[in-house]
């Protein structure tokens, strides 16, 4: 009755360690070892890969070229959010989430500038722009306001939101 048992046992234990060597002793680069596969042999040996000499030669990445591009998710549309805010004057929150707290500075009425900041308060940097975007078979004017957000450790640019806003918040060209 122990011999049943012990086989058992040892065969649960080794069941686990099948399961569970690839999840921590495995190598990322190569698959796990099935030791079923690995005990016959193969009918063809695999030829090992040849490098043919280039004639141009292999570019090396610099920094630069390490450096992450921005991400660019969908914009946010705050068009109707607008249109249901009244407007003060002076600064008025128009956007909060994400990790960006965008505002709009108004004067007389009328959206003069756009800014931006991240949780911590620190100023972002906000350009407004006119879009060109095809709907309905014809080509229709939309405004964005667009904030980068930063890299703190590369001082590079992280992500770049844009927001839909209506065009006539846009603020006039400098």
């Amino acid at each position: 009755m122990r011999t049943h048992y012990s086989k058992a046992f040892g065969m649960f234990v080794a069941g686990l360690i099948i399961i569970i060597a690839p999840v921590y002793g495995a190598p990322k680069d190569k698959a796990p070892v099935n030791p079923a596969k690995s005990a016959e042999p193969t009918s063809k040996p695999t030829p090992a890969p040849t490098t043919k000499p280039s004639a141009t030669p292999k570019k090396v990445e610099s920094p630069k070229s390490k450096q992450m591009k921005p991400t660019k998710p969908k914009p946010i549309d705050l068009r109707q959010t607008m249109k249901q805010m009244n407007l003060k004057e002076g600064r008025n929150t128009v956007y909060n989430g994400g990790g960006v707290k965008l505002m709009a500075d108004v004067k007389g009425g009328k959206v003069i500038r756009w800014s931006a900041t991240d949780d911590k308060g620190k100023p972002l940097a906000t350009k407004p722009v006119q879009v060109a975007a095809e709907e309905g078979g014809g080509t229709i004017q939309l405004c964005q306001v667009c904030v980068q957000t930063l890299d703190p450790e590369t001082n590079t640019i992280k992500t770049n939101f844009c927001y839909y806003i209506d065009c006539k918040n846009l603020p006039p060209a400098k």
